[in-house]
């Protein structure tokens, strides 16, 4: 049977339990800590999904739109030929042809140029921290 006596025995001397109580402080802030970092982790690496994500439609909307023009100038160019009356008429429809569409080519790589730099640079300001316009 414990007595007061052999319970007195048994106590934990103050300093022991300060000591204790300044070790579970530590442990408790260490993991306040630990949670903190894997939370701005997590919300850097959403918040750079988020970008690429954009980013991505972005390019997917241009190539579309590309896709979409370049389909369209092909198939009114098939118009056109079926119609020329001779080999001048050919030639001459297939020269204006590729000088427009070089120069709609040029203008649609410009613009996938612009896009993708832009993807860039928001992805890098995403990873520096800074607002995404």
């Amino acid at each position: 049977m414990i007595t007061s006596t052999t319970a007195r025995q048994f106590e934990i001397p103050m300093e022991m339990r300060v000591a204790a109580q300044r070790s579970i402080e530590q442990a408790k802030l260490a993991f306040e800590n630990y949670v903190r970092v894997i939370e701005e982790a997590t919300s850097a690496f959403e918040e750079r999904f988020e970008a690429s994500q954009t980013g991505a439609q972005d390019v997917g909307t241009k190539a579309m739109k590309s896709a979409l023009q370049n389909a369209t100038s092909a198939f009114e160019f098939a118009q056109k030929i079926v119609q020329a009356k001779n080999v001048m008429d050919f030639i001459r429809l297939l020269n204006d042809f590729l000088e427009t569409q070089m120069q709609v080519l040029s203008e649609q790589v410009k613009e996938f140029g612009e896009t993708l730099s832009k993807v860039a640079m928001d992805s890098m300001k995403v990873s520096k921290g800074e607002l995404v316009s």
